[in-house]
């Protein structure tokens, strides 16, 4: 028990704790994003002002486009050693027109699936980071209105003048911009120089999301150690923590046991004191051998509880050991059968039994009689009879309803079956039944459920079946519907481990 509790209590820590650095790592990381990308769009837009500006003053804008094809400083490596002329953008300005049209010349680097990719984005208006051929591309787009400075009925006129030396060199190692080649200047279209347009700036951003991956490594890393640490801290502490609770519990225990062996000798000496004067019945009259009756069945009640209270003692303080033997489990449920059937008998129930034959298990046979009695006196206690209907006048008195009205009779079905693997035994009655709500307690030491049930034995004998089927590393389940009975079903493996490593 106490096992299971620590787990739980560890488990419990580390998920905590995975959350708490979880959380921690992603806000690094997306402060860390944030940062990174905000110094990138600032750099973009002070390197696309000029255009702006011209833009803005109704001029002709400088077709400021990266040259990728000529390495020179500022220029990017690019992620991976690849030699794609993306790999190599410092920056690159496309300008579309109201419609969602591009504007400016096409280069000659981009694809028709980049010009589509980076239509969409232009249309969303918001920037974002692309993958185009491999690369991380940074789109910074800017809507751009012309201002007051601009002529009336002017056009923006886009196609560009023939390039001369200077203008294919940048005039400084910041401004690594060039204009396009002319080659494409059957693309270049004009748009009118009231019309707002949107400029959308390229610049490579490979390095910054190799900088990103290895944060998400290096977090992800942190937080397995973390959550390791936190699995041994926490299996440390809640050892610590569950020694005072280990102790109190061990005391339980203990005066349970020493409780129920000082209090079956006086309880013995009382029934068998009861029992002498039953069986002496002359010298006494009629309501003082009503009185010794009483004395002498309370007496046994007494005893059975104290046994059961023993038997969950040891087994709290797992000082129990089942002594496990081949069992003929067929013959063994047909014996309890047997002894049980008087029972149902005096009571008016229909007990049928159904056992398959050549069932063999190693299991405590003693302990299974005793699952197997603890069920039955279990059924036997809430099953009842059924209440025939009403019959009415003599005149309603059909043949029809005559057969309705016929008693019925309750039934316990005790059944024993195998597969390879497990013995199963089905316990069934068509007793009161229980709530819902009940069938999760049943198996707590002294519930007894509600009123029509509490006057009805210690509350203890489900408690031990429950124990003794998981000691032999079974499990048992209950079905039941109120009104209409309950079936418990006990589990149990055929062969323990020994006996598969032993064979």
């Amino acid at each position: 028990m106490f096992r299971r509790t620590r787990l739980r209590l560890v488990a419990w820590n580390a998920i905590l704790v995975a959350a708490i650095l979880a959380l921690f790592a992603m806000a690094i990381y997306s402060d860390l994003r944030a940062r990174l990308l905000s110094s990138v769009d600032q750099q973009t837009l002070g390197q696309l002002q000029p255009v702006i500006q011209a833009i803005r003053m109704g001029r002709t804008p400088p077709m400021l486009i990266g040259r990728p094809n000529r390495p020179g400083p500022g220029r990017l490596s690019g992620f991976g050693g690849s030699d794609s002329p993306l790999s190599r953008l410092p920056l690159g300005v496309l300008i579309w027109n109201a419609k969602g049209q591009l504007a400016s010349p096409m280069p000659n680097y981009l694809s028709q699936d980049d010009i589509r990719k980076l239509q969409l984005v232009a249309q969303s208006g918001k920037t974002q980071t692309l993958l185009l051929q491999g690369h991380h591309i940074r789109v910074v787009i800017v809507p751009v209105s012309p201002g007051p400075e601009r002529q009336p009925g002017q056009t923006l006129n886009l196609r560009p003048s023939s390039p001369s030396p200077s203008n294919l060199s940048p005039s400084s190692p910041s401004d690594s911009l060039s204009p396009s080649n002319s080659s494409q200047a059957g693309a270049f279209q004009g748009t009118a120089a009231s019309s707002p347009v949107r400029l959308m700036g390229l610049r490579n951003v490979d390095d910054v999301a190799a900088t990103l991956l290895q944060l998400r490594w290096l977090t992800l890393i942190g937080v397995l150690i973390g959550l390791l640490g936190a699995v041994v801290i926490g299996f440390i502490l809640a050892a610590r923590a569950l020694v005072p609770i280990r102790k109190a519990w061990d005391r339980q225990v203990q005066f349970v046991a020493d409780a129920s062996h000082e209090l079956r000798t006086p309880i013995s000496a009382i029934q068998a004191n009861a029992e002498w004067m039953l069986s002496n019945p002359v010298s006494l009259t009629d309501r003082q051998v009503h009185t010794v009756h009483g004395i002498f069945a309370e007496s046994k009640r007494l005893s059975r509880l104290l046994d059961h209270l023993l038997s969950l003692a040891r087994s709290d303080a797992n000082v129990t050991q089942l002594s496990r033997k081949r069992t003929d489990v067929s013959a063994l449920t047909r014996d309890v059968a047997e002894q049980f059937t008087p029972l149902c008998e005096a009571d008016g129930i229909d007990f049928v039994v159904q056992v398959e034959e050549g069932i063999e298990a190693d299991v405590d046979p003693e302990r299974i009689r005793q699952v197997l009695f603890n069920l039955l006196d279990n059924a036997r206690k809430f099953t009842a009879h059924l209440a025939s209907p009403t019959l009415g006048s003599p005149q309603e008195a059909t043949p029809e309803k005559m057969q309705e009205a016929t008693p019925a009779r309750s039934q316990i079905t005790l059944s024993c079956n195998s597969n390879r693997r497990s013995v199963q035994w089905v316990v069934s009655d068509t007793g009161i039944g229980m709530n819902p709500e009940e069938i999760p307690r049943i198996f707590d030491r002294f519930y007894r459920g509600d009123a029509s049930r509490s006057a009805r034995g210690t509350g203890l004998g489900l408690s031990i079946v429950k124990w003794i089927v998981e000691a032999h590393g079974g499990t048992i389940h209950v079905r039941s519907q109120h009104g209409q009975g309950s079936e418990f079903t006990a589990i149990v493996p055929i062969r323990t481990h020994e006996s598969h490593h032993g064979s």
